[in-house]
């Protein structure tokens, strides 16, 4: 019971924190359902404004929302292995199947042989990437796959007369 209670409050900390540095993901509605070591899900009603004029999913909904799922993920592996580097999606590659209805769904996950490679990489070069492959469905089906590259560079990697990433 411990446990899902802590990842409950993981994947309130990360919506809140979502929603608050990057604020498409409140405008959009974007709820992290559920967290885990490794593994996201994250849902959006397709409403307001994630709806198109065929009153299906909006396409750049679908895409942020599985870029969004990707980074996040990443994300919240960094911080629970106390990893400082600045995390940004270098390239996406979405396949849209089939118009998405009442709700988008986005879930991806991380092997732990992934995670390791990534943190060894990064730790030995002062940076490293990683490719995540991200399933949006909505209550009925599989609507669209992305594949998202995301790319760490250590703080300390970073000159000091240069912006963080």
């Amino acid at each position: 019971m411990t446990s899902m209670a802590s990842n409950s409050t993981a994947a309130s900390s990360l919506e809140a924190l979502l929603h608050r540095e990057i604020p498409a993901s409140k405008a959009f509605s974007i709820q992290v359902s559920s967290l885990d070591s490794g593994q996201i899900c994250l849902e959006a009603p397709v409403a307001e404004n994630n709806i198109n004029i065929h009153g299906t999913a909006f396409a750049g909904s679908i895409y942020s929302m599985s870029a969004l799922a990707a980074w996040a993920l990443m994300f919240d592996c960094m911080q629970r292995a106390d990893c400082h580097a600045d995390l940004v999606i270098a390239k996406a590659n979405i396949q849209y199947q089939r118009p998405a209805v009442g709700s988008i769904i986005a879930t991806t996950r991380l092997s732990d042989e992934t995670l390791q490679a990534f943190f060894s990489d990064l730790e030995e070069n002062g940076k490293a990437r990683l490719e995540a492959h991200v399933d949006v469905f909505d209550r009925t089906a599989l609507r669209a796959t992305n594949q998202v590259c995301l790319v760490a560079i250590s703080r300390s990697s970073i000159p000091a007369d240069q912006p963080p990433l």
